[in-house]
Formats: C-alpha cells, sequence, structure tokens
C-alpha cells in the first residue's frame, strides 16, 4: 500500500525574539496593572484620557537587558480648544508638543515629542463621521477621544522613541505633560517594544 508523498506543516506561529512587548505590563492597556495613571482620567476601552491642563506622568518601571531599544506608543495632543487654534499655531511656528515619549535609565534620559493631531490628519474622515472631526484646510483631524482611538485603530500617530540600554537595569518608560495651554488634551493607546 503506497502512501504518496506527504508534507508536514507546523501550526506554531513564528514568535520575533527580538519582540520585547512583554516585559511592558499591560503594553495594550487592557487594565490599569502597571501604569502609574496619577492626572489621567485613567485607563478605560483600551486608551488613556488626559484632560485639559492636567499635568502628568503615565508611566512604569521595566527591567531590561543592555541592548538597543525601539519604543512606541501611539499618542496625540491636541494643542487648544479646536482645530482652528491649532492649525494656526502650527502656522504661526508655535511650539505644539508639549507632551513627551521617555525612556529614562540611570544615567540617561531619552526623549521624543508626542504627534500633535495634524501630523495624522487625514484626507477623509476615518471614523465615517461618527465621531467629532475637525476639517481645517481640506484635512480631517479627530477632535474627541472616541475618535482620536479610530485614528489609533487605523494605526495612526505611532510615536517611536529609541534607547539604549548600557547595562541589565531598571529603565522607566512613559508619557509626559509638563506644561500645558487652555482647552489641550492628550490620548494614549498601545505600546510596543522592540529589540534592535
Amino acid at each position: 500500500v503506497g502512501f504518496g508523498d506527504f508534507k508536514l506543516y507546523s501550526a506554531i506561529p513564528e514568535v520575533d525574539p527580538n519582540d520585547y512587548t512583554s516585559y511592558i505590563i499591560n503594553a495594550g492597556l487592557a487594565t490599569g496593572d502597571a501604569w502609574n495613571t496619577e492626572g489621567t482620567k485613567g485607563i478605560a476601552n483600551g486608551y488613556v484620557k488626559v484632560g485639559s491642563g492636567s499635568i502628568f506622568d503615565f508611566c512604569q518601571t521595566i527591567t531590561l537587558p543592555a541592548g538597543q531599544y525601539k519604543m512606541t506608543a501611539k499618542a496625540a495632543y491636541r494643542y487648544g480648544g479646536d482645530g482652528q487654534t491649532e492649525y494656526d499655531a502650527i502656522q504661526a511656528g508655535t511650539d505644539t508638543h508639549l507632551a513627551k515619549l521617555y525612556a529614562a535609565t540611570a544615567t540617561y534620559k531619552y526623549e521624543g515629542n508626542v504627534m500633535n493631531r495634524y501630523e495624522g490628519a487625514s484626507e477623509t474622515d476615518l471614523t465615517g463621521g461618527t465621531h467629532k472631526t475637525d476639517v481645517v484646510n481640506n484635512l480631517y483631524v479627530p477632535n474627541a477621544s472616541d475618535a482620536v482611538k479610530v485614528w489609533f485603530d487605523n494605526d495612526q500617530y505611532v510615536n517611536e522613541l529609541v534607547f539604549n540600554v548600557q547595562e541589565e537595569g531598571q529603565i522607566k518608560i512613559g508619557l509626559t505633560r509638563t506644561g500645558s495651554i487652555g482647552g489641550d488634551y492628550t490620548n494614549i493607546g498601545a505600546w510596543t517594544l522592540t529589540r534592535l
């Protein structure tokens, strides 16, 4: 009796050995575990809202082996009370990056700007008209936390930060705002961590 040719297929998914996202506790923001949420409105539905005028440091401390890493966080900062105010500030050359993504080792703090809403503007309304958006200069930008989450779900507002860990130890990672203007707010979504 002949059985012919057959092939074996692995049912085990391929795992990226450089994906260190699991080192971040609750990277997908499913719960409040591990994150300092003081100054925010807390974690709900996979993202965080930070209201107008709030000074905050959304962070946690993790332990990493030596190496170079790339961290991403979905986050958007709205400068001012409406889309036109933010757009006018950008056109005037005003710094509209008052929220920062960071990683701090024992000896050095790496920091990068969190995108303002216009850096993720779209030619179409990603919400399909179901959430509040602004249209300024023929571009759509989300103007409510629920709308920002739709942009997150479409992989918009992905902020990146590359940092080095000289020797294994504790690293504080987070997103902070140390200054504020009236009407501004910040939204924070899921995080990733990759060893380069």
